[in-house]
């Protein structure tokens, strides 16, 4: 019944828009872009969040991202695991609303900022339909909607990755030496970001490069393409000196599986996690010739499995049944829907390229041995811009049965129906409280800590990571700014 309920909603879009394809200038979806990124800034936050979820906020290694803030503006930043550039937004916020607060705003911002960048990004690869049913899809997603109650970074580093990815997008579709440097620019913004954001920089880089050199134009336009492309990620480069501290810890000492495998089963000596890594992969930091060597890391960590019982412990087989296969069938059904844009071998190409580390992110999220909703956000952005590329495409196909409606009221009502979409009405399996939906459990430990000292005077200057937070956050009225629910 659900499915059918979908069914009749795309043929009453297709009836509700114009029958002209032809659609305004850039400018505006660049406008409409902001604008859907201000309003679902605030919808995400307090509309759809709560729907989605059972708790007001949620938080991981929140000392982390505090001493970040500490030190951010200093000569002496010191933050193994986060990257200043992360950072900046919730920097930024912290001069107005405090640590907590702050870091709160900035995900709220970013979430926003996301939301619009998915609609431009689908807007490049099928028109104005598929920019609005990618930003729909993902407001059906918990984890991208939840992204708005994270009180730490990983907002900043979802829209880095979006950003790079619209990006990479555009440029493919509308090659030109402004598009370019935009796509180099979110190939360097991705590797500044976090040392994970190297998954999503390489496969982009080497997309814009390629296609530098494919492109029907002159060789000596191809060699300014290729400047315009290169000159942000060089600059990237030293720009690693400003983002990451002297103590970063590397990507294979940050993804490595085996210190988690080994805590469970002590008796496999190949579990054993090294004392030291021999090499390590920095941005900025690390020669960039030993790159190779982080990508044969990576692949041997694939190799490695649990240990036995280990998935069974940790609930990934759950995962796998319900939340993951789930989205791994809708991204199967928005794939054969989007392969009609195969008749368009440059958007064609557009899409998946674009989206294929965020697919890589997804299937890893359904390996992981913990069930969270920042691990899923980063992969589900790639079924979001699939399905709205599917859904632009389908409801194309009823648009020769439209009812002639003005451009403005059809664009209005079209707004509306997928409002209501994304809400549950009518009710299908996208619907905020779908019987499908897993429950999330909510994660605040490292901040409750950091509270408790607070709440029991029990810290000094210099004891350690968590009093230092504490002395930081003790003025601060405790979250305020999701009072508004």
């Amino acid at each position: 019944m659900h499915g059918l309920n979908l069914l009749l909603f795309c043929l009453v879009m297709g009836l509700l828009v114009g029958r002209r394809k032809k659609t305004t200038g850039l400018s505006h979806d660049l406008f409409i872009s902001i604008v859907l990124g201000v309003l679902l800034s605030i919808c995400a936050t307090w509309i759809y969040a709560p729907r989605h979820l059972d708790f007001p906020f949620y938080e991981s290694d929140f000392v982390d991202y505090c001493m970040n803030l500490k030190t951010w503006d200093s000569s002496s930043f010191d933050s193994p695991k986060r990257s200043r550039l992360a950072g900046t937004p919730s920097w930024l916020m912290m001069q107005k609303y405090g640590v907590v607060n702050g870091i709160a705003a900035a995900s709220i911002v970013m979430t926003g900022a996301i939301y619009g960048l998915l609609y431009f990004w689908g807007r490049f690869l099928c028109g104005r339909l598929a920019g609005l049913g990618a930003v729909s899809i993902a407001l059906c997603m918990t984890p991208l909607v939840g992204m708005s109650r994270i009180v730490n970074f990983y907002p900043s580093l979802i829209a880095c990755y979006v950003f790079a990815g619209t990006f990479c997008a555009v440029a493919v579709c509308r090659t030109n030496m402004f598009t370019m440097f935009l796509g180099g620019l979110g190939v360097g913004v991705c590797l500044l970001s976090d040392v994970r954001g190297l998954i999503w920089a390489v496969p982009y880089f080497f997309v814009l490069l390629f296609w530098c050199l494919v492109c029907k134009k002159r060789w000596s336009r191809k060699i300014l393409l290729f400047l315009a492309l290169i000159f942000p990620v060089y600059l990237s480069w030293y720009g690693g000196w400003w983002s990451y501290s002297v103590s970063a810890k590397s990507l294979e000492a940050q993804i490595d599986v085996r210190p988690l495998f080994w805590a469970f089963d002590k008796t496999n000596p190949s579990l054993q996690p090294p004392s030291d890594y021999p090499h390590g992969f920095v941005w900025g930091r690390t020669p960039i010739v030993d790159l190779y060597k982080t990508f044969h890391f990576l692949l041997e960590q694939k190799m490695i499995d649990p240990p036995p019982g280990y998935l069974k412990v940790h609930g990934v087989a759950e995962i796998r049944d319900n939340y993951h296969g789930f989205w791994k069938w809708w991204a199967f059904v928005f794939s054969l829907g989007s392969l009609f844009t195969v008749r368009r071998p440059r958007k064609f190409f557009a899409m998946w390229a674009s989206i294929s580390p965020f697919v890589v992110g997804f299937l890893g999220a359904g390996q992981l041995v913990e069930f969270q909703l920042r691990f899923y956000a980063h992969g589900l952005p790639a079924i979001a811009i699939l399905g709205g590329v599917c859904f632009a495409l389908v409801v194309g196909f009823i648009r020769p049965l439209s009812m002639g409606l003005p451009k403005i009221v059809s664009f209005l009502l079209v707004i509306v129906g997928l409002t209501a979409l994304t809400l549950g009405f009518p009710k299908t399996d996208f619907a905020p409280k779908a019987q499908w939906r897993p429950q999330w459990k909510a994660n605040a430990k490292s901040l409750a800590e950091v509270q408790h000292l607070v709440a029991t005077k029990t810290y000094e200057k210099g004891q350690n990571w968590q009093s230092d937070c504490a002395i930081l956050i003790e003025d601060e009225p405790f979250l305020w700014i999701y009072d508004w629910d």
